[in-house]
This record gives structure tokens, C-alpha cells and sequence, in this order.
């Protein structure tokens, strides 16, 4: 199996975020509550976001960004929420997910154990702010940044990291200065991110180490296992936008959405249209399922499904987006099994004969997909509405141009008779 391949199959899996259903209200008790009940969606790993650490969230600074940044640095389990990191880890897995905990290394704050060891080892901070940027420069800096990502997979037994804001260190720096041992703040960054990796690869066969689409580059292909697209909360076209963007400077790193949520009375079809936009990347989803009308909970089921029974085309087939002046009007991937093609803004599908299955998902919000160029050969036509459920079964010839009506975020498999 080729390397590239490979990775993006490792990687490339549905994930569960508690970072917009929780924020930083998280707990022992309610991530094993949600690993519980996203196994049967088949979601492969749970992402614990901000709040699993120490910090002071009790009102006692004038906003909630204080509070949570300011005890940035030690990187300690809160030990009211998490009484017992490494049973609560070894429950989680016993429920069949991968457990990856987010870490902001950049940063330490003026409330941290450390403060008054690394106060003068930093490239400084805004005005107001209760925490600093750490300078990588000094080896005893990176040191302790390297101790707080390896411990929770060393000592908890997790399975990789979210690794938070390393975008703040491209910033504005002083000359290197005494006990520094590199001239510039990117070599700095560097060792911290090989040391991280190489230590991480030590302990696990399999590394999961996330990045935001801020720092997708080449250069840090080595170090980040997948990639996922930058914060947009609720906005599907955007998601689609910057998925689309990141599979492009990606590599051969699998691509994530980020993280899909939407209002708690949405339409079934709402739901879906989340996951069509983000078709190409594996799904991050962060929204309570309990709480869900059974519609939503059928549409998510589905796609999710979708997702895993064509991930390999997806994820792994040649991707061909189009427009992107125009924020990807339709994007197709295939393989040498089947294609599918999404539709957003342009209805019409261009093919060269049906010589394989080709899928063709409704994006658009309108109730019509145009196909072209299908060929004279009669074909098999199934057609399914946004929770999968089927609703046309035919065998026909089509015209040269076929009018399919396709409800909004359905879709239509169409394959030789």
C-alpha cells in the first residue's frame, strides 16, 4: 500500500471534538458519556479539547479568556474533572476510541506553576493578556515543552495531541540571547516538533498528532499526522472552502473538517448538507447526539456511514474541485472502482460514459442534478433522500442531457445495467 495512501487511511477517520458541544466545561465523566454513545456511529477517536487542564474558570478574572489562559504551562489534569487521567484513558479505550488530548505548548500563563521559571524566556505578550509566548530558543524551554506534549502519552496512555496555536510563534522576536542556542525562533520550533514526534513514534506504532490549517505546509508534513481545517463554527460553505484548500497543500496528511455543528432544531436536511460540504475530509463532529431529534441522529448515521463505506475514494481517489474563484462549485473524486461527485452550485455533471459507479450527492439546496454525457448504455438509478433512506429504484436510457430530480442533500447512484 503506498505510503500516502496508508497515512490518510490511519488518520483519516470520523473523530469526535468536545470543544464546541463542551467548551471548556469537560469532564472525566462526560467525555466517557460521549465516547459511549458515538460508537455506534462509528466515530474511531474522541478529541478532548480545552478544559481537561488546570486553569481558573471560577469568575475570578474579568473574562473567560483570563482564566482559562493564565494557568497555561503545566499542563496538569484538573483533578476535580479528572481525578484519575489514566483509568478514565484506559475506560475510553475499552469502549473502542483512540483518545487525543489538545495542549496550546506556545503558551504560558502568569497563574502556571512555572511562571517564574520561564517569565524572562518568552517572545513576550499583548497588553492585557494573562500569558506569554514561550521563546524555543532557550534548550530549558523546549525542554519543558517537549515534557508536557510526551507525558500524557507517556504517563496517561493517550493516543496523540491536538497541538494548539503554533502559529503564535511566528511572531516578531528579539536577537537570540544569552542561553539561547538558536539564531532564529523557526529552528527553535523545529526541535521542539521533531523531539515531540520522535518521542511520540517511540511510544506508539500509530501517531495521531493533529495541526490547524494555519500551519499546513510542506515543511511540517514530517511533524503533524493529519491536518484540520480552521475554526468556522456552524458555516458549512466555509468548511467546504477550507477543507478543499487544506487537501491541496496537505500532502499525503489526511484532512479533517472542522468541527460540524448546527442548531438543535435544524432540518434533517440541514444536517446532511454539513457533511456534503466536507465531503473530501474526515468528519469531526462536536454536537450533542442525545439531545437530537431522531431525523438528525438518521442523517448523521448515514452519512457517517457514507463516509466510511467510500472513504477510500474520498480520501485516497484523484480529487478534482472546480471554481475555486468561485468557493468550488462541484468537486469529484475517483478511483478505479467508482467516482463521486459533488454538486454545490453548478447542477450540471459531466461524464464520459458510466464505466464505473458513479455517485452524484446533492449539495446544492435545489431540488435538480443535470448529468451529461452518461452514454447510450441503459444504466441502474437508485435514489435516496438525506437520511439514506431510498426512494427511486429504476433501470432506463437516458437522453444526452438527463434531468435527475434529486431532493436537497440526497443523492442518486447511477451504474451500468
Amino acid at each position: 500500500m503506498p505510503r500516502r495512501y496508508a497515512l490518510r487511511r490511519l488518520t483519516g477517520q470520523a473523530m469526535y471534538s468536545t470543544w464546541y458541544s463542551d467548551h471548556q466545561q469537560v469532564s472525566a465523566e462526560t467525555v466517557e458519556h460521549h465516547a459511549l454513545t458515538r460508537v455506534p456511529y462509528g466515530c474511531r477517536a474522541i478529541i478532548v479539547d480545552g478544559g481537561w487542564q488546570n486553569s481558573d474558570l471560577n469568575g475570578e478574572y474579568d473574562n473567560l479568556v483570563d482564566g482559562y489562559y493564565a494557568s497555561c504551562g503545566d499542563w496538569e489534569p484538573d483533578t476535580d474533572r479528572f481525578p484519575d487521567m489514566t483509568g478514565h484513558v484506559q475506560r475510553v479505550h475499552d469502549l473502542g476510541l483512540q483518545y487525543v488530548l489538545w495542549v496550546a505548548p506556545p503558551f504560558v500563563g502568569d497563574r502556571s506553576s512555572v511562571w517564574g521559571r520561564f517569565k524572562n524566556k518568552t517572545l513576550g505578550r499583548s497588553e492585557g493578556d494573562r500569558f506569554a509566548v514561550l521563546d524555543p530558543r532557550y534548550p530549558e524551554v523546549r525542554e519543558h515543552i517537549v515534557e508536557a506534549c510526551i507525558r500524557p502519552v507517556r504517563d496517561w496512555n493517550v493516543d496523540g495531541l491536538k497541538i494548539d496555536f503554533i502559529d503564535q510563534w511566528a511572531r516578531s522576536a528579539d536577537p537570540a540571547g544569552l542561553g539561547t542556542d538558536c539564531e532564529t525562533v523557526d529552528e527553535g520550533v523545529e526541535k521542539v516538533l521533531q523531539a515531540i514526534t520522535d518521542l511520540m513514534r517511540q511510544l506508539r506504532d500509530e501517531v495521531l498528532i493533529e495541526f490547524r490549517q494555519d500551519y499546513v505546509h510542506p515543511r511540517l508534513w514530517q511533524f503533524g499526522t493529519f491536518v484540520r481545517a480552521n475554526d468556522c463554527p456552524m458555516d458549512a460553505i466555509e468548511n467546504r472552502v477550507r477543507t478543499i484548500d487544506a487537501r491541496l497543500l496537505a500532502g499525503d496528511r489526511a484532512v479533517h473538517s472542522d468541527m460540524m455543528m448546527w442548531h438543535r432544531d435544524a432540518p434533517a436536511e440541514v444536517v446532511a448538507s454539513h457533511f456534503i460540504n466536507t465531503l473530501f475530509a474526515a468528519p469531526q463532529v462536536s454536537i450533542d447526539f442525545d439531545t437530537a431529534p431522531a431525523e438528525q441522529k438518521r442523517a448523521v448515521g448515514f452519512w457517517l456511514k457514507f463516509f466510511r463505506d467510500h472513504a477510500d475514494v474520498l480520501l485516497g481517489g484523484r480529487l478534482t474541485p472546480s471554481r475555486p474563484d468561485a468557493r468550488y462549485t462541484q468537486v469529484r473524486a475517483e478511483n478505479e472502482y467508482e467516482k463521486v461527485v459533488a454538486v454545490y452550485t453548478d447542477p450540471v455533471v459531466h461524464l464520459q460514459g458510466v464505466d464505473r459507479p458513479v455517485i452524484v450527492v446533492n449539495g446544492s439546496g435545489q431540488s435538480r442534478v443535470l448529468i451529461e454525457g452518461a452514454g447510450p448504455d441503459p444504466v441502474n438509478l437508485v435514489l435516496y433522500d438525506c437520511t439514506g433512506t431510498e426512494i427511486r429504484h429504476d433501470t432506463m436510457v437516458r437522453p444526452d442531457v438527463w434531468p435527475i430530480n434529486v431532493p436537497p442533500s440526497g443523492l442518486v447512484r447511477i451504474e451500468r445495467a
